[in-house]
C-alpha cells in the first residue's frame, strides 16, 4: 500500500472516530443550574395589616430593600392599612418598617400582622424610644 493511501485511510479513520465523540460527550454533560438570582422566586400570597398609634406623618414597609408600601400623611391618617402582598415562601421573614410621627409625641407603636396563605397569623409590635418621633425597626416573623 502506498504512503498516500495509508495516510488517507488513517485520516479517514480519525475523522470517522471523531465525529460521534462530541455528540456522545455532550449527552453526558448535565445542564448547569442557573444562579440563585436568576431562578424564579417562590412566593406566597400574604395579607398584611399595618396599624400605628397616633397620627403618623409617613409610613413605609420594605422587604430586602424593596418598597412594599409608602403612605403619605393623608393615607397614613387612614390606618389601619391593609395590603395584599406576594412575599417569599420562607420559614423566616424580616420586614423593615419606618414610621414618622409629629415632633413632641409621646412614645408611639406600630403593629404589623401577616396572614400568609395556609399558615397561621403572626403579629409583631415595636415602640418608639421616649423622646423620639421616628421608628425604624425590623419586624421578624417565623412559622
Amino acid at each position: 500500500m502506498s504512503p498516500q493511501r495509508s495516510t488517507l485511510l488513517a485520516l479517514l479513520g480519525v475523522l470517522l472516530a471523531g465525529i460521534p465523540l462530541p455528540a456522545l460527550t455532550a449527552a453526558r454533560q448535565q445542564p448547569a443550574e442557573p444562579p440563585a438570582e436568576e431562578r424564579p422566586a417562590v412566593t406566597r400570597g400574604t395579607y398584611a395589616t399595618l396599624q400605628c398609634s397616633g397620627h403618623p406623618l409617613r409610613v413605609r414597609l420594605l422587604h430586602e430593600g424593596r418598597e412594599l408600601a409608602n403612605l403619605c400623611p393623608a393615607e397614613a391618617a387612614d390606618l389601619p392599612c391593609e395590603l395584599e402582598l406576594n412575599l417569599p415562601e420562607r420559614n423566616e421573614l424580616l420586614l423593615e418598617v419606618e414610621v414618622r410621627w409629629p415632633e413632641g409625641c409621646p412614645p408611639q407603636a406600630a403593629t404589623l400582622s401577616l396572614e400568609p396563605d395556609g399558615l397561621p397569623t403572626q403579629q409583631h409590635t415595636e415602640w418608639t424610644e421616649p423622646g423620639s418621633d421616628t421608628l425604624h425597626a425590623l419586624f421578624p416573623f417565623s412559622w
